[in-house]
This record gives structure tokens, sequence and C-alpha cells, in this order.
């Protein structure tokens, strides 16, 4: 018990100094802030205590498969872990600023436009590449076969994708959007462009019917709102959450038929202990085996290597009947380092993801040297929607370094270069 206490001082400590530099509880936050502020202490802080201390029922009744040992040391490594993630990136702040000042940044309407417009090839790219697309599947009424359509997409087994060109299919649309928005904010005649945007990525978000899509399109809108805000609406800062929420119970409701009395229960579950279950069930049922460290490797299928998602390994453990609509179960990314370095994953783990985070930081200012806005609105979306929760490999293999470099070159390939065109025959 001491111990336990010992660990939520440091905890509250540090957090308390990671506030006054990132300013993570603030509607004024840094995107490192806000990222920090839904992955941690929304995804992960409540959820851990809760069942740690509290024997709050996980899915299916398998906290009663997790012994008290293993509810105490899930909440160890996770908090000693945010707490060493929080001091790395809250040092370096004092020599980086990770934040970016919005309102400084030069976008332009043509560019707008044409990102807009490589922001619809995109999405019809992978749309019709699918096959089967979920949402229509749900309105036929057809739930199995949509969740089925819906991990086969999340497991890159349909539609274009694989290896580097997958960050354009994930991620330029919303870059596209970030780039919009703040057009629309500094010219009011760019409004059109960043409707059409919303348009298109709503309908990207709700296709494959996975849950968290939209919601990340509401959250960082609402970030870059306070960002650019001198004044808060207080109105629409609680209705976004509000509407965040009613958009959760939705997708519960068409994907997994539950009834309207058990939709609250099930949303409210999954946002706050179903993000990190599966660290519970890491850390009970797993050992740590660096062969682990194969899993999500760059090219490592060219060199016959291959592993298992631990967090996939656990379903088989704990659901051996579970069909193949069910990819994993979503966990802290500390579980996923422990499953590979073991108690040493406290020191790897969070330095990875620091590491990463100091990696954008430089990438961002090397492309700015090409076009500051979009290398910044590129930063911002790799910031915000950095997998804090569930993946390891992300960090453990600087794929969003990787990811940044990709996006920069699929534009400088295509923005830029049919702007080069243009002013060459000028």
């Amino acid at each position: 018990m001491v111990y336990n206490i010992l660990i939520l001082i440091i905890f509250i400590i540090i957090v308390l100094i990671s506030n006054k530099r990132l300013r993570i509880f603030s509607f004024k936050p840094t995107f490192l802030g806000a990222m920090f502020l839904l992955s941690l202490f929304i995804q992960i802080v409540p959820g851990t205590i809760l069942v740690s201390f509290f024997d709050y029922p996980m899915s299916f009744g398998v906290d009663t498969t997790i012994s008290n040992e293993v509810k105490i040391e899930t909440f160890r490594y996770t908090f000693i872990s945010i707490s060493a993630l929080l001091f790395i990136i809250t040092a370096a702040s004092v020599f980086l600023n990770f934040d970016v000042d919005l309102i400084k940044l030069e976008t332009r309407y043509l560019r707008a436009k044409l990102l807009t417009f490589f922001s619809l090839v995109v999405i019809l790219v992978k749309i019709l590449s699918v096959g089967n697309i979920p949402f229509l599947m749900v309105l036929h009424g057809d739930f199995d076969g949509a969740a089925l359509a819906k991990a086969q997409i999340l497991k890159n087994e349909v539609g274009f994708g694989g290896l580097f060109i997958g960050y354009i299919f994930v991620y330029f649309p919303y870059i596209s959007l970030v780039y919009a928005y703040c057009q629309k904010k500094k010219q009011q005649y760019g409004i059109e462009v960043f409707r059409l945007n919303l348009l298109l990525i709503t309908i990207y978000s709700i296709y494959d019917m996975q849950k968290s899509k939209f919601i990340v399109v509401l959250f960082i809108l609402f970030i870059l709102y306070l960002k650019f805000s001198k004044k808060i609406n207080y109105w629409l800062v609680t209705g976004i959450p509000i509407v965040s929420i009613f958009l959760l119970c939705s997708f519960f409701i068409l994907l997994h038929n539950i009834p309207m009395s058990e939709v609250f229960d099930s949303v409210f579950a999954r946002l706050f202990i179903g993000q990190t279950e599966g660290s519970f069930m890491i850390y009970q049922a797993l050992t740590p085996d660096i062969s682990r460290i194969a899993y999500g490797m760059p090219l490592a299928g060219l060199f016959g290597i291959s592993s298992v998602d631990p967090a996939a390994e656990i379903i088989t453990i704990f659901f051996p009947t579970a069909g193949d609509a069910w990819i994993n179960s979503n966990s802290y990314f500390q579980a996923h380092a422990w499953s590979i370095f073991g108690d040493l994953s406290l020191i790897l783990g969070p330095l990875f993801v620091a590491l990463n985070i100091i990696g954008l930081y430089f990438l961002k200012e090397l492309f700015s040297k090409v076009d500051k806005a979009y290398a910044c609105c590129v930063y911002i979306v790799s910031i915000l929607t950095l997998p804090i929760v569930n993946d390891f490999s992300y960090f453990l293999f600087f794929k969003s370094w990787f990811c940044m470099i990709v996006l920069m070159l699929f534009y400088i390939s295509t923005v830029k270069f049919i702007e080069i065109c243009c002013n060459y025959k000028r």
C-alpha cells in the first residue's frame, strides 16, 4: 500500500509540473497536452484505477479471471510509465517548443483546394477498393457481415494500403481538413473548401463503422477551435462531448445491435474501461518474450519473420471461441512493451514514445522549409492521433517518422509538383 501511495504522489507531482508546461487541463491546451488529456487521463487513468482498486467489472466478466496481484501490478506499471513519459517530454519542452502557433501559419486558397481534391481521390480509391462496405451492410441488416468486413479493413486484408503507402490513406484526409480549417479561419472565402473537407471526412469516418474515426475528427476540430478562439463558447465546449457520446451510442446500436437500455453502459465502459482492459489481460496471461519484437516490424515478412500482436494473442486465451471479427483488446502501450522487454520496458517504453514525439518536432522544423503550413498540419495530425493506446510497435520502429516523411513526399509529388508546373508555364 505504501508503495502504491508513493507511486501516486510522484505521479501527481509530475502531472502538475507537466500541466504547467503542456497545459493538459486547459481550455487553451498545447497539441501535446490535448493528446495526453484524451489518451492518458480519459482513456487510461480512470479505467486503471477503477479496475485495480474498486473491482469495476470488465467486459464479459474478465475481471473475475484477473488476480488482485495483477490488478495492482497493472496500476504500478501504468502509472510509473505515464510518469516517466510525462517527465521526459516536460524536460524536453524546456528546450523545444512542441506547440504550433496557428495564427502565424500562411495558408493558400489554391493549396487548400488541391489538398481537398487529392483527399477526395484518396478517399474514393480506399472506399472503392475494399469491396464490401460495412456501413451499407449494416443498413441492410447484416450485422455479422459488417463486423467481419470491418475487421478485414482494420487488418489491411482488403483495400489499398500496405507498407508506407497506407499512411496516406489513414492520415491525409485529416491533414486536408486541418489545412482547410486554418484557411477558413484566416480567409472567409475558404469556408466552402472546409465544408467539402468536412463532408468527405464524415463519409470516410463512417463507411467502415470504426467508432473512433469520427470521434477523432470531432477531437481535432475541437482542439483547433480552442486554439483559434479568443473567447470560448462554453455551450459549444459542452455540446461537442455530448455529440461525441451520442455518435458512439449510434455506432454501438448499428454495429452491435445493442438495445437502447444497455447502450450508455456499453459506451461509458468502452470509453473509460475498454481502452485499458487489454493491459490487465496481458499482465495476467503472458510472459515477456523478446521474439514479440517482430510484431509490426517493417519488411519483416521479406525475411520470414513474424509475430502475433500481444493484444490479439490474449483474445485467443481469454476468448478461444471468438470469431475473426474480434481483432484485439485495447491496452496502454506499456503492456505491449512489457510483453517484449519485461521490467526493462518501464525505461524503454516511455523513452521510445518520447523519441518519436521529439523526432516529429525536428521533422516538422525540417519540412517547414518546403511548406511550413502543410508541415505543421501533418505534425498536428500526427501528434493528436498518436496511438498511445494499443500499438507500441508504432513507436518501437519509429513509424511516426516514416509517416510524416511519406505524407510530405506525397504532398511534394502532387500539390507541390502541380504548383511548380503552373508557375513554370507562366
